[in-house]
């Protein structure tokens, strides 16, 4: 079960990069004159970024995961 429920973040966690890192390089042109030290298309920040990014979202997925998988199926969708 919790396999399931991180692939799937996994998946949401990729296609959200996908966006952000296009979205980002896009912007990265328009804000490229007030960037200082730094090129807008510059890889160590992209990939510290996105690691960060993927690890704080592995992290909220993993808890409430962990969680639930100690509830019993049949009195979680008892209803009363």
């Amino acid at each position: 079960m919790l396999s399931v429920v991180l692939r799937r973040t996994a998946i949401l966690v990729a296609i959200g990069t996908a966006a952000g890192v296009g979205l980002s390089l896009a912007a990265g042109r328009v804000f490229s004159q007030i960037l200082y030290g730094i090129s807008a298309t510059d890889p160590l920040t992209y990939a510290l970024a996105i690691s960060s990014m993927a690890a704080v979202a592995g992290l909220a997925c993993w808890a409430p995961a962990l969680r639930a998988m100690s509830v019993d199926p049949v009195i979680a969708l008892r209803s009363e």
